[in-house]
């Protein structure tokens, strides 16, 4: 069982995360856009047929029309691209969840145990034991906990200070590259140049 909790700590939980801002990007975009389209062509005919349209090969904020997130010829490449920024906010947002689900599966407690040295003498001895399973003994080579505490260790490694690491350079390039007020900039990475917010 803590195995398996492992593995979905690892394997899981970002997976099911990132599918679910895949799904919610598609159903946006598939659903907002018509709507768009209705209102331009409803602004076209207010304006006599002088309302522009939109150029598929637009830059800045026109380009990405939907919610201002994606953009509605861009294929499936471009749609995972667009999605990257909301899937670092999910990320970040979720990370000490993430965390505290490693973190549970190193905690260990020493607990007083008895140890015979001998038939009449007994030597008291304190021991880590895994919460999860008080059972089985912490960071035992040759048990289960070993490859636990390896998951945990790896999935901190790659989910918390991974993703840090990932977010921390990708903004710092689009600033050297595109600078810091660009939209570019902004819009990828706006959420944590502002402040975390929004």
């Amino acid at each position: 069982r803590a195995l398996s909790r492992a593995l979905f700590c690892s394997l899981g939980f970002p997976a099911i995360l990132l599918f679910c801002v895949a799904l919610l990007g598609t159903v946006i975009k598939k659903a907002i856009f018509p709507i768009y389209q209705a209102q331009q062509k409803r602004g076209k005919k207010k304006d006599g047929g002088k309302a522009q349209p939109v150029a598929s090969k637009a830059t800045g904020p026109r380009e990405h029309i939907v919610f201002g997130m994606f953009r509605q010829g861009a294929g499936f490449r471009g749609f995972l691209k667009d999605c990257v920024p909301i899937m670092f906010i999910c990320m970040w947002v979720n990370r000490d969840t993430v965390m505290t689900a490693y973190l549970e599966l190193l905690h260990c407690e020493n607990v007083q145990t008895e140890e015979p040295v001998d038939a009449s003498t007994f030597k008291l001895r304190f021991r880590a034991w895994y919460m999860a399973d008080p059972s089985v003994p912490c960071f035992d080579s040759s048990g289960p906990h070993a490859l636990i505490a390896t998951i945990a260790v790896l999935g901190v490694g790659v989910w918390v200070a991974g993703l840090c690491a990932v977010i921390a350079y990708t903004c710092l390039r689009s600033i050297k590259v595109y600078g810091l007020r660009s939209y570019k900039t902004q819009r990828g990475f706006g959420y944590f140049v502002l402040g975390l917010e929004p």
